[in-house]
C-alpha cells in the first residue's frame, strides 16, 4: 500500500509533547535518556549543601557515593546492636530504589555514613514500592509564591509558610484606620499541656509579620531599615501636634484609648490602653507604613504595660511577648525568651540559595526571610486583588515533580539541622551528631512515598496507552497536603471556576469524576520550556483571550 497519503496526514497532525506522554516523572527521577539517575541525586546533594551552611562548627558534608550491590547487601544484612544472636529482618518485596551513602566528618574525623534509598521509575512514571505498583504525576504549581483567595503560600526549603491577613484598627490623623496585618503560623510549637489538658491562655493572638520584624530589629530600626522612614514614638507629652505639626506629620495612637475599651478575646479584668503615640512624616505615610503601624498596635494593644517608650526598641521584650503569643503564658519568661531566640535563629536560615533563586524567578529579590516578610507586608493586598482574575488560570505555572516526591527526605535533612543547632547549645560531639542523623535520616524514608503523597497513586487503566489515564494525570497544588487527591468530595472555590487556559493546558474531554473542571488532566500538546513552565502557544493567544473575555462577562 502506498504510504505517502499516511505520511502526508501525519505531517498535518499536531505532535504530542513526548516528555508529557512519556511521563515527566520518568525524566525528573531518571535524568537523561541513557538511564543515568542524576536528577534525584543532584537534588538531594543541593539540599545537603544548603543545609551544610547551618551545621555546627566542625561538621562538614563531604560527598555522596552510590553504593555497589555488594555494599547495599552488606548494609541490609548487618546486625543491629551488640547482640550476636539478633535476627536480621530483610524486606524481600520489590521496590524501585537504590542505595546512596553520604559522607560527613566532624573536626577532621569521618563519621558513620548516612545511607538513603533513592527512587527511580519506569516508563510512564511507574514505580514499585514494597511489592505494589504506583504512578507518579506532576504537580501544577506556582514558581515560588502562590496567591489564594485571601492567603499567600510560600514553600521555602525549611517550612511551608501560609500567610493570611486580618484587620486591626488604630487612630491616625484624627480618623479611624483599619490596617491589614499579615500573620501566619510560622512556629511549629504547640500550647503546653498539663496532664492532657491545654494550658489556659490569657492572650489569644496571632504571630504577625511586623511582630517578627520588631523581634529581629526593634521598632525604630525595623521601620527605618525596611522602609527608609524615620518615625518618632513616645507618650503624649513627647509626641503631640505642637512638636509634630499636622501639616507635616500624621500622629497615630491606639483606637482603644480613644474609645476607652479593650480588644476582643482579651481575658483580663483591668485594662488600660496603650498611651504611645507615633509621629510619621505625612509624605511618607503609605500602605507599607500603615501595615507596620497596624502590626505595632496589634501587639501594644494586647500588652499595653509592656510596650513603653523605654522598651519599644528592646528586642528581648518583643521576643518575650512573641513567646506569650505562641506558647502557654504560665512558662517563665526566661524559658520563653530562650525558645524564641532559637526560633529566630532558625528563621535566619530560611531563605537559602535555592529559595532565593526560586523567588527571583517571580521577580522577588530578597536576601533573608525578614526582607521577604516586608515584601509580603507591602504587596499582600495588591497580590490578592490582582490574583482574583488569575487564580483560576493554569498559565504561568510549572509542572513539578522532585519537590514533592523527595519532600520526606529534604524535610528530614532540615530536621537534622534544627536538632543539631539545639544540641550545639549544650554539648556537640561525634556521638550526638550520629545519633541525630540516625533518628531523622532513616534509610527507608522514600518507602513512605505511597502515604500522604497525592502525587503518587495506584495504577488503574483499562488501556495499553499510558497517555489516557497515567501520564496525563495532573495534581493541583491546592491538593498537596490533603493526603487524598482522589477524595469523593469536590471543593468549590475561586480556583475551580471556568478559565480559557483549560483549553490549552488541561483536558475538557477526559474528565475524572473527582475534578470535572478539566484541570486534572494535562494536555498532551502543551508547550513547556526547559524548566517545565507552561508556555502559551502564540497562534492561540488572541483566540483564547477572546474566549476568556466571553467567560468573564
Amino acid at each position: 500500500m502506498d504510504t505517502r497519503l499516511f505520511e502526508h496526514i501525519q505531517q498535518q497532525c499536531p505532535t504530542f509533547n513526548h516528555d508529557v506522554t512519556r511521563g515527566l516523572a520518568t525524566i525528573a527521577l531518571n535524568g537523561s535518556a541513557d538511564g543515568v539517575n542524576t536528577h534525584v541525586e543532584d537534588y538531594i546533594n543541593r539540599a545537603l549543601r544548603c543545609a551544610e551552611a547551618d551545621f555546627p562548627k566542625g561538621l562538614v558534608y563531604i560527598r555522596p557515593v552510590r553504593c555497589t550491590p555488594h555494599e547495599e547487601f552488606s548494609v541490609l544484612t548487618a546486625k543491629r546492636g551488640q547482640s550476636t544472636t539478633a535476627k536480621v529482618n530483610l524486606e524481600l518485596s520489590h521496590s524501585d530504589v537504590y542505595m546512596m551513602k553520604y559522607l560527613f566528618e566532624f573536626n577532621g574525623e569521618e563519621l558513620r555514613p548516612v545511607y538513603l534509598w533513592l527512587p527511580y521509575c519506569h516508563e510512564g512514571g511507574i514505580i514499585g514500592i514494597s511489592g505494589s505498583t504506583f504512578s507518579i504525576s506532576p504537580v501544577l504549581a506556582d514558581k515560588s509564591i502562590s496567591v489564594g483567595e485571601d492567603s499567600i503560600y510560600i514553600p521555602v526549603s525549611r517550612a511551608k509558610l501560609t500567610l493570611k491577613r486580618q484587620t486591626h484598627p488604630f487612630y491616625a490623623d484624627r480618623e479611624r484606620v483599619s490596617a491589614n496585618v499579615i500573620w501566619g503560623k510560622i512556629h511549629n510549637g504547640a500550647t503546653k499541656k498539663i496532664k492532657g489538658i491545654p494550658t489556659r491562655r490569657t492572650i489569644t493572638a496571632d504571630a504577625t509579620l511586623p511582630h517578627y520584624l520588631f523581634c529581629k530589629y526593634g521598632f525604630h530600626n525595623a521601620i527605618t531599615m525596611l522602609t527608609g522612614v524615620v518615625v518618632h514614638a513616645g507618650y503624649e507629652d513627647e509626641v503631640n501636634e505642637e512638636r509634630y505639626p499636622p501639616e507635616e506629620y500624621v500622629i497615630c495612637k491606639s483606637l482603644y484609648r480613644v474609645l476607652n475599651t479593650k480588644p476582643n478575646r482579651l481575658r483580663t479584668q483591668y485594662y488600660e490602653p496603650s498611651r504611645i503615640q507615633i509621629a510619621i512624616p505625612r509624605h511618607k505615610f503609605n500602605h507599607s507604613i500603615e501595615g507596620l503601624i497596624g502590626g505595632f498596635f496589634y501587639v501594644a494593644d494586647r500588652f499595653p504595660d509592656r510596650i513603653t517608650p523605654s522598651t519599644i526598641d528592646d528586642i528581648r521584650v518583643w521576643r518575650i511577648l512573641m513567646g506569650h503569643i505562641i506558647f502557654a503564658t504560665d512558662d517563665s519568661e526566661g524559658k520563653l525568651l530562650n525558645q524564641i531566640d532559637a526560633h529566630m535563629e532558625s528563621l535566619d536560615t530560611y531563605v537559602d540559595t535555592n529559595v532565593r533563586d526560586q523567588l527571583q524567578e517571580d521577580n522577588v529579590f530578597v536576601d533573608d526571610l525578614y526582607e521577604l516578610f516586608q515584601h509580603i507586608n507591602e504587596t499582600f493586598v495588591t497580590r490578592v486583588a490582582e490574583s482574583s482574575s488569575q487564580i483560576a488560570s493554569m498559565y504561568d505555572k510549572r509542572l513539578t515533580v522532585l519537590r514533592y516526591v523527595l519532600g520526606d527526605i529534604t524535610n528530614a535533612i532540615f530536621y537534622v539541622v534544627f536538632a543539631l543547632r539545639k544540641a550545639a547549645k549544650k554539648e556537640i560531639n561525634k556521638r550526638v551528631i550520629q545519633d541525630v542523623m540516625r533518628i531523622f535520616l532513616k534509610m527507608d524514608l522514600i518507602l513512605k512515598l505511597n502515604h500522604r503523597h497525592v502525587e503518587v497513586s495506584s495504577i488503574s487503566s483499562p488501556s495499553d496507552c499510558m497517555a489516557f489515564k497515567i501520564t496525563s494525570n495532573l495534581i493541583l497544588q491546592s491538593d498537596i497536603g490533603s493526603g487524598n487527591a482522589q477524595s469523593k468530595s469536590i471543593t468549590i472555590d475561586g480556583s475551580k471556576v471556568l478559565h480559557s487556559s483549560i483549553l490549552e493546558v488541561g483536558q475538557f474531554a477526559n474528565l475524572p469524576k473527582t475534578e470535572p473542571t478539566g484541570r486534572r488532566r494535562v494536555n498532551p500538546y502543551v508547550l513547556l520550556d526547559s524548566s517545565w513552565t507552561v508556555v502559551r502557544a502564540p497562534e492561540y493567544i488572541e483566540f483564547l483571550e477572546t474566549v476568556q473575555r466571553a467567560i468573564s462577562k
